[in-house]
């Protein structure tokens, strides 16, 4: 293997004359993460420099463009500018955290910097991979007062350079393809600790890519979820939620659809290669228009990466359920006479099927102890693709109707018919 090391001269950090360790940039293959590239050790003054030599001297390894060239990070991090000069180089090339490696501070901003130029009007897009069992984590710039120099002129020059650096990040979000939401998030992240892309829905919301989990043997109707989920930031306990998917030969499509009867509903087309190469930016595997897919995203949004590197097998599809309780007033109705009004308790448990729809099982418990349960589960359409088509019911295990005669039942709108008794039962919930 040809190699050639890059030793980035040792520099200060700031003014408080923090000497740094060399940082290196070596030709070293990583096949796991496609990077042609490494750079460790602490990013410091002259990192940019040498950087920009070692793409001005990249031809591919056999002939072909530099924009094959991708950088694998291990760091702790640095000199914050420096990083941010790496940022402005302006060449085609991607960045990734391998397995069991760190990327953390100054570090991260060479990471979000990763990116390439397609062809076909598909223009800059993000190329930057995170291994799931990487570590990869931002905070807000530091302010550096080396030990004993707490005078004034000290601590306004402290200050003037992490106010710097904010100002240096926050004009190169569009560069480093960063939300708002993402220097806001970065941004309110104290210097000590980290905001760590730890799962799937970090990883989207920041546009990053995991690598290192596998994708299910079996797609189901939960795997939709989970991915719109990531996508969207939605829930399946929002209501009237439904999923479903099919798969030919190698490629999945399916479709999941979050939303109340007031809102308009959150719907994910979705698609997936089993042989796409994840690294190849065209994004045949997508989810929601153009976000791009990967297998991390087919498991519950929350769920630790790392967990998932190690096996995925061990995660519950299903997102937990939901429990909350109210005070609420309940009514009886029998042969159109009411005969029971009392104040009542509300428990609503809401939990997600396995075919991916909302179901809700609420108990009313009244004064007496006993309990009417009224189950509601999401009954979206798997014929004509309706994103939301209301919801069936079940009144104390039979099948019910919901009403919406409000003068007859005193301004109730929830209330419900049993198809074993003929009775109806209301219920006024107290927010």
């Amino acid at each position: 293997m040809n190699k050639f090391i890059l030793t980035i001269a040792a520099a200060l950090l700031c003014a408080a004359a923090t000497t740094l360790p060399a940082a290196e940039i070596r030709r070293e293959p990583l096949p796991e993460m496609q990077c042609t590239h490494s750079l460790t050790g602490q990013i410091a003054p002259g990192d940019a420099d040498a950087l920009q030599a070692a793409l001005e001297d990249w031809d591919g390894g056999d002939g072909d463009s530099y924009q094959s060239f991708r950088l694998c990070l291990d760091s702790p991090g640095g000199a914050l500018l420096e990083a941010l000069k790496i940022a402005d180089l302006g060449w085609d090339f991607g960045t990734a955290v391998g397995s069991e490696a760190r990327c953390l501070s100054a570090c991260a901003m060479i990471f979000m910097a990763g990116s390439r130029s397609l062809e076909g009007g598909i223009g800059l897009v993000p190329d930057r991979f995170l291994h799931a069992s990487g570590d990869l984590g931002f905070h807000a710039p530091s302010l550096v007062v080396a030990q004993g120099s707490y005078n004034e002129a000290t601590v306004r020059k402290a200050y003037s350079v992490a106010v710097q650096g904010i100002a240096e990040i926050t004009e190169r979000i569009g560069l480093l393809q960063m939300s708002l939401a993402n220097l806001s998030t970065m941004l309110s992240t104290p210097p000590e600790t980290f905001y760590r892309i730890n799962s799937p829905r970090t990883a989207a919301a920041w546009k990053i890519r995991v690598t290192g989990v596998d994708a299910p043997q079996t797609l189901s109707a939960l795997h939709m979820t989970n991915a719109c989920m990531a996508v969207t930031g939605r829930s399946p306990h929002d209501g009237n939620a439904w999923a479903r998917v099919s798969e030919t030969n190698g490629y999945a499509q399916g479709v999941a659809s979050f939303g109340h009867f007031d809102s308009e509903p959150e719907r994910c087309d979705i698609s997936f290669r089993r042989d796409h190469d994840p690294f190849d930016l065209v994004d045949y595997d997508v989810a929601q228009y153009d976000t791009p897919l990967v297998p991390a995203m087919f498991y519950p949004p929350d769920t630790p990466l790392r967990q998932l590197a190690a096996d995925p097998t061990s995660v519950a599809l299903a997102p937990a359920p939901t429990v909350e309780t109210y005070k609420a007033r309940c009514q009886v109705y029998s042969g159109g006479r009411l005969t029971d009004s009392d104040p009542c308790t509300q428990t609503d448990t809401s939990s997600i099927t396995t075919g991916g729809r909302n179901h809700l099982a609420t108990g009313f418990k009244w004064p007496s102890g006993a309990v009417t349960v009224l189950e509601s589960v999401s009954d979206g359409s798997d014929a004509d693709d309706s994103p939301c088509c209301g919801r069936r019911y079940l009144l104390n295990g039979k099948a019910a109707e919901q009403l919406y005669d409000f003068d007859v039942y005193e301004g109730y709108g929830s209330c419900y018919r049993s198809s074993a008794t003929g009775n109806v039962f209301c219920a006024e919930t107290q927010y």
